[in-house]
């Protein structure tokens, strides 16, 4: 009767069966395999949405990173375009102070030269 609500077919049950099956060896097999789950304690039902969620979690944290990474190289792009267009209008204009001092200098001294040597350009 247990059998019948099983929905198998008895024949094909008995030939997927080893010669030697006993119904000692199945007890036995079934005995150990009770053991085992035993072995694994409760089963956690909510560990499936826990890590649905801690999957979306972690994606939502992955998309953050790549954005503050992507951020951060673009801020760097800029300071360095920054500070070479910086260095360039510094060293542009001392140029120019350079030159009004070669020439200012003879007049208000009544001779001689000066000259300033670029401090970005020492370093």
């Amino acid at each position: 009767e247990q059998f019948t609500q099983t929905r198998f077919e008895l024949a094909e049950v008995l030939a997927a069966l080893a010669a030697d099956a006993t119904v000692i060896g199945w007890e036995q097999t079934l005995a150990e395999a009770r053991t085992d789950i035993e072995r694994l304690g409760q089963v956690n039902l909510a560990a499936i949405d826990e890590l649905k969620e801690q999957s979306e979690r972690k994606e939502y944290l992955d998309r953050q990173f790549t954005d503050l990474t992507d951020a951060l190289s673009t801020l760097e792009q800029a300071m360095k375009r920054i500070d070479k267009e910086t260095r360039a209008r510094f060293d542009e204009t001392f140029e120019r102070i350079n030159a009004g001092l070669k020439e200012k200098f003879p007049r208000l001294f009544g001779g001689g030269h000066a000259s300033s040597n670029s401090p970005v350009k020492t370093r």
